[in-house]
């Protein structure tokens, strides 16, 4: 398959995806950088406008302002991929390709998480998650799946939201994108 856009979230501030945009470059991968959403500026009427409330599962995002401009940050991206009705990949500004997009992925079957196995939690009824979204493809459909599951569960960190009860996923198995090693923190603390 043809390599779908890249949308790579990042804040204005960051110094961290400059190495991202190398490595996309390195590996002639097309791009955009998609400004991130500052969390600390969203209030109840952001969350009433998409018609999203925050999900019983969603930890330690309502306290978290930089997790909650994260997620509405891959929620933007997800209203586009269905506005645009075109597959895209989605990657946190600490990510870092390590190779051409390779012809044979599918991304149509499910939601593909561009790097091998991580961390899996099984939350009963919900299904299977994985720690980190930090580089992962998206259909039109997929998102809209997304959008519906916000809409009808509510707001959980961007990793728990993509949970294979109400959207199939899988690891590509190999490390197309990994997380930047001279930057990245552990999941519970980073933000975009």
């Amino acid at each position: 398959m043809t390599q779908p856009m890249v949308y790579v979230i990042a804040h204005s501030s960051s110094t961290v995806v400059r190495d991202c945009i190398h490595s996309l470059d390195t590996h002639g991968w097309k791009f955009e950088l998609f400004p991130a959403i500052d969390g600390r500026r969203l209030g109840s009427v952001d969350w009433e406008r998409i018609g999203v409330k925050m999900s019983i599962i969603a930890g330690k995002l309502p306290k978290r302002a930089g997790a909650q401009g994260c997620w509405f940050s891959h929620w933007s991206l997800w209203e586009q991929a269905v506005k645009q009705q075109q597959p895209m990949v989605i990657l946190e500004h600490d990510a870092v390709v390590t190779a051409p997009w390779p012809d044979d992925i599918d991304i149509d079957s499910c939601i593909v998480r561009l790097y091998t196995t991580s961390s899996c939690k099984t939350k009963p009824g919900l299904g299977t998650w994985s720690k980190g979204a930090h580089a992962y493809t998206v259909t039109p459909q997929q998102a809209q799946q997304l959008i519906d599951r916000g809409r009808t569960f509510g707001a959980s960190p961007v990793d728990k939201h993509i949970i294979s009860e109400h959207i199939p996923w899988r690891f590509l198995g190999y490390d197309l994108v990994t997380l930047n090693s001279k930057y990245s923190v552990s999941s519970t603390s980073r933000t975009i």
